[in-house]
């Protein structure tokens, strides 16, 4: 993909491979040499760790992210081996169980900007890092946490589900599109419809949707849904088209909001828009019919107190289905929060 780097990690030489390809690739962003050390090391560490504990392999997958201009690199790191009995003591320095000096997670997480970690027992291990070229600049506090995680199909090259996130005048808008099928012409339906969505900032939610119905018109179409958030209202506007599940937790309690049937670009039905409560703690999660409707949030209810990349990225590795594209985008309404260790 464009922005983004898969890498299966199965052995030795896989680790050094993934080592080339994230420095080769922060280097063409403009990371400098001192940053380029520490995606390196970063990314030995975390593929090393499923060599050696994770006896059917795992993924490293890397995305290219700005913000203020500056560039940065997302590393999530996925497995499904044994997982950890005790997470806080592996991040010590010297503690091992596999024979080793033991500073692996412990340096990942001192060289990364943001890190992450859900490690249950028996059900495998997701690191997220991200990494900033250079320190950016001191920003207005926003009032949301965002995270979002994509996987193409299997034996593709390129995901066809795009998610974006436009932030203004004090609220949130964000969008979902699986562009129909798989593939090229997907990916191109989909970045269709984030050129649309992006274009008609400054319109509501049913006008937005509405441009991107047109603008999807000469290409395969998509399913697309669009949520608006308002703070200062605690407000959540949603409308869609087509099959992309939302579902919020508000005030403890978890909701789904339906989309009308149809498909952007080719068959539109009356738009009728969902109002509701978004408070300061409430959570959303979007994403595309890639990921299985049956995951269950009482079975994991901390992994939902996570960051929210974290999240979205340990629910593709359980709950995809590995035939389509996938997406999911978590929204959190909160109070600043680091929710790293």
């Amino acid at each position: 993909m464009r922005d983004q780097i898969l890498c299966d990690i199965r052995h030795d030489a896989d680790v050094g491979e993934l080592r080339r390809r994230a420095t080769a690739f922060c280097r063409a962003a403009g990371f400098d040499e001192e940053s380029l050390g520490r995606v390196a090391i970063v990314c030995t560490e975390l593929g090393s760790n499923i060599v050696r504990h994770a006896g059917s392999g795992g993924q490293v997958i890397l995305r290219q992210i700005a913000e203020a201009a500056i560039p940065g690199i997302e590393i999530v790191a996925l497995d499904h081996g044994t997982g950890m009995s005790n997470v806080e003591r592996s991040l010590q320095d010297g503690y091992s169980t596999a024979g080793t000096c033991g500073n692996g997670l412990g340096a990942v997480q001192r060289l990364s900007d943001l890190f992450d970690i859900d490690a249950r027992p028996c059900r495998g291990t997701a690191v997220i890092c991200r990494i900033w070229s250079r320190p950016r600049p001191n920003q207005a506090v926003s009032p949301f946490a965002t995270g979002a995680f994509r996987l193409p199909a299997s034996n593709e090259t390129v995901c066809g589900d795009i998610w974006v996130i436009d932030q203004g005048n004090g609220r949130l808008c964000s969008l979902l599109c699986d562009g129909l099928g798989h593939g090229a012409r997907a990916l191109e339906a989909a970045e269709t419809a984030a050129a649309a969505f992006l274009q008609a900032r400054d319109e509501p939610v049913v006008s937005r949707l509405e441009r991107i119905h047109e603008a999807l018109r000469p290409t395969r179409g998509g399913a697309v849904a669009l949520i608006e958030i308002d703070p200062d209202r605690n407000r959540l506007i949603h409308v869609g088209l087509g099959n992309i599940a939302v579902r919020y937790r508000h005030r403890g309690q978890w909701h789904h909001l339906l989309s009308r049937q149809g498909i952007a670009g080719h068959i539109l039905a009356d738009l009728r828009p969902c109002e509701t409560a978004f408070e300061a703690g409430d959570l959303l999660i979007m994403h595309s019919d890639g990921l299985t409707s049956r995951w269950d949030p009482a079975a994991t209810p901390d992994l939902f107190e996570r960051h929210p990349l974290l999240t979205a990225a340990v629910l593709c590795r359980d709950y995809r289905r590995g035939a389509d594209d996938v997406a999911v985008l978590v929204i959190r309404r909160s109070e600043p929060c680091s929710n790293t260790f």
